[in-house]
């Protein structure tokens, strides 16, 4: 059996960071306005939780440089087929 390794939280949260931020790009890259919208929504989401913005703000400015988040959401996001 094969030990487990153990990684320090911090660069767990900066992997999962970085491998967010390339989704998220590709997301815009494919479909700018719907990836803006689920961004925006995460933003928001993360702030009426109280879990606080940091990480996904800072993806969404890095996707979306020099633009606001969206000040109105629609709840037009599609139900992903087979749900």
């Amino acid at each position: 059996m094969s030990e487990q390794k153990v990684i320090d939280p911090s660069a767990a949260i900066n992997q999962i960071n970085n491998t967010l931020l390339a989704l998220a790009r590709l997301a815009a890259a494919n479909n700018p306005v719907e990836a803006k919208k689920y961004l925006g929504a995460a933003v928001l989401a993360s702030r009426e939780n109280g879990a606080g913005d940091e990480f996904v703000f800072e993806i969404y400015r890095k996707v979306f440089p020099g633009q606001d988040l969206p000040a109105t959401y629609s709840l037009d996001i599609p139900v992903p087929k087979g749900q």
